[in-house]
């Protein structure tokens, strides 16, 4: 059987800057600096530009979703 794959893009606006280092964000904007490590987490992280892109391959989708 074959899992389904949740996936989610996330634009980031013109005046943040995101920067992915595996599964760590740094993510600086006009009101500061936020870091999240998700090394815990079974997904997947990848940047292009001002887009970003999460996805799991998951037997339960709604709780990826919510």
């Amino acid at each position: 059987m074959r899992l389904p794959e949740v996936s989610k893009t996330v634009q980031v606006p013109d005046n943040v800057t995101l920067s992915l280092d595996g599964k760590k964000i740094n993510i600086k904007g006009a009101k500061g600096t936020l870091t999240r490590d998700f090394s815990f987490a079974p997904i997947s992280i990848e940047g292009e530009g001002k887009n970003v892109r999460i996805w799991a391959k998951c037997h339960a989708k709604r709780k990826l979703l919510s």
